[in-house]
């Protein structure tokens, strides 16, 4: 098959290292097939509801490139108690 000229300088977005992540200790999102039986079920209902009922106005819409703000505070709390960091939400990207 033949690319157009300007494709030549084009990378491959690092998609072929996710894409090559293989291994018996490794759950692989990339190909869109993770196996079903790993997903907390339950726990994600919940998540889902209670995000839904607080911010269903704003919840699928587009937002920065950093990610949801009060997501983003959660994940720097969480990582800041559970293994004694100093981050901030601005820290997670």
């Amino acid at each position: 098959m033949k690319f157009a000229q300007r494709t030549v300088k084009t990378s491959s977005a690092g998609l072929d290292a996710i894409f090559a992540a293989s291994g018996p200790n490794v759950i692989s999102f990339a190909g869109g097939y993770p196996d079903a039986t790993l997903f907390p079920e339950h726990a994600m209902q919940a998540a889902f509801s209670e995000s839904f009922a607080q911010h269903s106005g704003s919840l699928l819409q587009y937002s920065t490139t950093a990610g949801y703000l009060p997501l983003r505070e959660k994940l720097a709390d969480r990582m800041n108690r559970r293994d004694h960091l100093n981050l901030k939400a601005d820290d997670i990207y």
